[in-house]
């Protein structure tokens, strides 16, 4: 069977890719190592609740990691300062690449501290899923990589859908990683499917569907 053969998609709900512990994999193994988090917004305790894909978020655009709500009144200069530059790095990026990401707060925190959703706004508080050891094994391979071989190893395949698409580079350490594609942050975040295939695809955007194809492997 060749990669260009098609093969059925099976489409996993937020729901489920929240709880399975998928998200929490996803964004340990690959977009954190970006400075990035994928959110999804759920309630556990409400099984009624639309479960969503809501964000993406640029740890990047906070890198000082300070709060700026704590500031004293001796240091709000400093914070305007910082304040102007992050904004100013935010505008360009959407300037350029007609795209959003939210801004995030940076913590360091271990892998296994950080909420599975990846993101520091206020959410219900559950304990993150517990990785599996496909996943525990996974991740040390994956860190013995450079960012580039680990991106060659990833097979976790999400689709970005949109209408109006405009590539967008994601760039770390000064390399093109990662083509998203999209126009609006909400072109992104309102259709994101993870497949359950183990079927290879060719990465990079599909010109008929209009979608795009991040991949990671499953030993």
């Amino acid at each position: 069977m060749t990669s260009k053969t098609k093969q059925p998609i099976k489409y996993m709900s937020a729901r489920e890719f929240h709880e399975t512990g998928y998200l929490f994999e996803l964004n340990r193994c690959f977009l954190h190592p970006l400075g990035l988090a994928l959110e999804v917004k759920t309630d556990p305790h409400d099984p009624k609740f639309e479960s969503s894909i809501s964000g993406i978020w640029d740890y990047r655009d906070d890198e000082e990691g300070m709060r700026f709500g704590e500031l004293g009144a001796d240091d709000q200069k400093k914070a305007d300062v910082i304040e102007k530059l992050r904004s100013d790095r935010v505008a360009a990026r959407v300037s350029k690449l007609g795209y959003w990401i939210q801004p995030c707060k940076v913590e360091e925190k271990a892998a296994s501290d950080v909420p599975s959703s990846g993101h520091a706004i206020e959410m219900p508080k559950v304990d993150p899923p517990r990785a599996s050891d496909r996943a525990v094994i996974l991740e040390k391979r994956l860190s013995l990589l450079p960012l580039e071989e680990r991106l060659r190893a990833l097979d976790l395949e999400i689709y970005v859908s949109s209408e109006e698409a405009v590539p967008l580079e994601l760039v770390h350490t000064g390399e093109a990683l990662v083509t998203v594609t999209a126009k609006y942050m909400n072109a992104i975040t309102t259709v994101i499917w993870l497949t359950r295939t183990c079927t290879r695809y060719s990465s990079g955007l599909d010109s008929t569907t209009r979608k795009l194809i991040f991949r990671l492997r499953k030993p």
